[in-house]
């Protein structure tokens, strides 16, 4: 396969032999630091308050005395929050009163950053294009999906990090380390059990470039590591040696989560997260944090993005990605195998779920360099147009927005309940779902406590004795819930109550009164 390659200016040089380009020379040295500061700067600069669900659960866990906890070693990410914690504990004894998700999102920004730094790296070692490897580095940093979990609190963006090294270890390398590879394809599947899936683009790569030897060696050392680790874990959180229990434990997930066998269902929802994993944000914010002026210009960016779409759909011949022989070369095979093999499993596995396509977004940037660096017609900077519309777009939809607090509903609520709730507030609640999570943990002050399935009369009788020892008693929706679930006429113990009610959220908290009491001290 012949490839042609260009420098940084415009114009093409003289095409170059089939084997990936092990020197990073035709770069120039200004470029990898440049764009690795323009990325630390565009993450530090606006982290997201729009915060998923699990990475303020994760820094809950970090800062709860318990720390063998379920939520603490939890088999899907095993050591993110010990090293969350170990980093959370670091900082504070140095005397930075940090809270653990600010901690968290500054270990995403940084494993981000050297994320896009090693992927740089290694689009111009397969490429020996600066242009083409800058253009696709940005448009992997500066992707949707990738752009948000990289400033929010999350092992998905630690697990990648492990993954883009391991297939720089592994594909740009004349003599793979299988030890190495090993070792850090571990620290990935310890992070995240979705990193398990690379194994299959690796072990087929080792085993045809250096043959079954190597790839063994590989897969001992990363699967004795992560077993070893794995039980350990299980023994400390469990205290069980019960095989089955560990499988068990092993596999658990969510119980509203599970494979999904409906082709045409599964076959839509893939292809809309897909786009998503690119372009995201919501249309309705741009009134409220843009004015008019700034509307045209995004709308202009986006024409400009479809545009480019179309212009890039004409040239896919010239491209040669329908052709069968390049789609079987040798370089080609790695990346097609890594995006392929996760692909496969997650159109069953929760196929909605764009952020777990997080795990494979290396693999399709890796597959357009191929692709890309073959093209040998005339140079008009489409990818690079495309690269800087896309991140403008992202940035104006959805990064800008949700860096202020006005755009997530529940953290407003959650601060604004912090000028109502004291050190001397406590909230029962029946379950602790994802809404109570956000609450809680922007109130720290306050005591939670969970309610016993149907034992109203305990309940009112632990809810009393904080009551007369001086505190505020609230409930929150699931306690309202289950109170009048158990046949209670509950509503005229209520004082004081704050909700956030619409179609996405159902919050409420009511003060609590003791039966026969008219007046409320607060």
């Amino acid at each position: 396969m012949s490839r042609a390659a260009y420098d940084i200016e415009d114009g093409p040089r003289s095409r170059k032999s089939t084997t990936p380009q092990l020197s990073v020379s035709a770069c120039p040295a200004w470029v990898c630091p440049a764009l690795a500061v323009l990325v630390l700067t565009l993450y530090a600069a606006f982290p997201t308050r729009n915060y998923y669900w699990d990475g303020v659960s994760f820094a809950l866990a970090i800062e709860s005395p318990d720390r063998l906890s379920a939520l603490f070693l939890h088999p899907n990410h095993l050591i993110y929050n010990g090293i969350g914690y170990v980093l959370w504990s670091g900082v504070r004894a140095f005397g930075f009163d940090l809270r653990a998700l600010v901690v968290l999102q500054t270990l995403s920004i940084i494993a981000a950053v050297l994320s896009v730094w090693v992927l740089h790296r290694l689009l111009l070692r397969i490429t020996n294009s600066a242009y083409v490897a800058t253009s696709l580095a940005a448009l992997f940093a500066f992707s949707s999906t990738w752009w948000k979990f990289a400033t929010d609190a999350d092992a998905y963006i630690l697990g990648t990090l492990a993954l883009i090294v391991a297939a720089h270890l592994t594909y740009a390398s004349k003599q793979p380390r299988p030890a190495l590879i090993g070792f850090v394809h571990a620290w990935g599947m310890l992070v995240h059990q979705l990193a398990a899936i690379f194994f299959v683009p690796v072990a087929l790569h080792i085993h045809r470039k250096c043959g079954l030897r190597t790839m063994l060696q590989y897969g001992a050392t990363a699967g004795g590591i992560t077993l070893f680790v794995y039980c350990g874990a299980f023994w400390l959180s469990q205290e069980n040696w019960s095989p089955v229990a560990f499988g068990r434990w092993l596999t658990s997930h969510s119980l509203d989560v599970s494979f999904s066998f409906n082709p045409l269902s599964n076959a839509t929802v893939t292809a809309t997260s897909y786009i998503r994993l690119f372009f995201g944000g919501r249309a309705n914010l741009l009134s409220q944090f843009w004015g008019p002026f700034f509307i045209v210009v995004v709308a202009g960016l986006v024409i400009l993005v479809v545009k480019l779409l179309l212009q890039f759909r004409g040239r896919w011949k010239d491209l040669c990605l329908f052709d069968a022989s390049a789609m079987l070369d040798t370089e080609l095979r790695f990346p097609i195998l890594w995006v392929a093999a996760y692909a496969a499993f997650l159109f069953f596995w929760l196929p909605n779920n764009t952020f777990y396509k997080l795990f494979l977004l290396p693999g399709i940037i890796l597959i357009l360099a191929q692709v890309l660096a073959k093209y040998s017609g005339p140079r008009r900077y489409r990818l690079a147009l495309f690269t800087a519309a896309v991140a403008l777009a992202n940035f104006a939809f959805s990064i800008f927005p949700y860096s202020h607090v006005e755009a997530n509903k529940p953290l407003s609520f959650a601060l604004d309940m912090q000028r109502r709730w004291s050190d001397r507030t406590v909230v029962y609640h029946a379950s602790f779902t994802p809404d109570n999570w956000i609450i809680r943990y922007f109130n720290p002050a306050t005591t939670w406590k969970k309610m016993k399935p149907g034992d109203l009369t305990g309940f009112e009788r632990e809810a009393t004795q904080d009551v007369q020892s001086g505190h505020d008693v609230w409930i929150d929706t699931t306690a309202a819930d289950a109170l009048a679930g158990s046949g209670a006429i509950f509503s005229p113990h209520y004082g004081a109550v704050r909700e956030l009610v619409n179609s996405r959220h159902r919050i409420r908290f009511a003060l609590w009164r003791p039966r026969g009491v008219d007046s409320y001290h607060r």
